[in-house]
C-alpha cells in the first residue's frame, strides 16, 4: 500500500508543537539526526519538541517546504522564541535553566524529511552555524564563558 503523506498537515502539527498529532505521521522506525549527539527515535524527537515549547511557549518556526518528491521534501526553518519557561537540558548533562525572559532568533537551517507509505521515516538536519540548542544557549547568554 503506497499512501501519500499529507505534508501540509504534518508540517502544521510540527509548527504548532502538536506532538500528539505529529506522532501519527512518524514511522515506527523514525529517526531525527544531525543536531543531536545521537539520532533520536520518535519519542525522543517528540520529547524535544515538548521541551522546546515548555521553555519557549511563544516558539515560532517559520517553515518553508521545497523540493517535494514522492520520497521526501526539504524544510528550511527560521526559529525564534522567548525563554519564559524552564529549559530542561538535563538529558544532555546541562541541567535546567530558569527562565531569562530573553529572546533568540536563529539563522536559517534546512532539514531533509523522507517519508514512505504516508509516514515520515527520517529527518536529517543540514549543518549550519549558530543553530540548534548551542545557538539558543549562545543567544540567551547561557553558555559558560570560554577563554
Amino acid at each position: 500500500m503506497n499512501t501519500t503523506l499529507d505534508i501540509d498537515s504534518c508540517i502544521d502539527a510540527f509548527r504548532r508543537g502538536d506532538t500528539e498529532r505529529l506522532a501519527q505521521y512518524l514511522d515506527d522506525g523514525f529517526a531525527f539526526a544531525g543536531p543531536t549527539p545521537q539520532p533520536l527515535p520518535a519519542e525522543g524527537f517528540l520529547a524535544l519538541i515538548r521541551l522546546l515549547f515548555t521553555a519557549f511557549p511563544d516558539l515560532h518556526w517559520h517553515l518553508n517546504v521545497t523540493d517535494a518528491t514522492d520520497e521526501g521534501f526539504l524544510v528550511t526553518t527560521h526559529t525564534a522564541g522567548t525563554h519564559t519557561g524552564p529549559f530542561d537540558l538535563s538529558a544532555l548533562g546541562l541541567g535546567t535553566f530558569a527562565p531569562t525572559d530573553r529572546s533568540f532568533a536563529l539563522p536559517s537551517q534546512s532539514f531533509r524529511w523522507t517519508h514512505r507509505d504516508g509516514k515520515v521515516t527520517h529527518i536529517q538536519a543540514q549543518p549550519a552555524e549558530g543553530v540548534g540548542v548551542p545557538g539558543i544557549l549562545a543567544q540567551l547568554q547561557l553558555l559558560p564563558a570560554t577563554s
